[in-house]
């Protein structure tokens, strides 16, 4: 098992002086390691034909609502205050 992930993301903008790169749309949380980005060209996607989905997804779908009870965002703010993260409770937080 290869315990590497793999994403895409939006480049949202670099800041030089401080050597950090923004993105957007990426699923990752704070502290974790990016090991390596590349420019995504079209001519590198596969044919829609070659893209399979699991036989439970009856259609591909772009985006899923994810609610989050009460207590479970409690206990995500509790986790990340103390190490200056934000827990986004809405996708309309991030998305322009």
């Amino acid at each position: 098992i290869n315990p590497i992930g793999q994403t895409l993301a939006m480049l949202e903008s670099v800041d030089l002086k401080r050597k950090r790169i923004y993105f957007k749309g990426i699923d990752l949380i704070e502290g974790t390691p990016v090991l390596d980005i590349k420019p995504l060209h079209p001519a590198d996607l596969p044919p829609s034909s070659a893209i399979r989905f699991p036989k439970w997804i009856t259609q591909p779908q772009s985006v899923l609502r994810v609610t989050w009870s009460e207590e479970a965002a409690k206990q995500l703010a509790h986790e990340f205050k103390p190490r200056n993260i934000h827990h986004f409770k809405d996708a309309t937080e991030v998305v322009d």
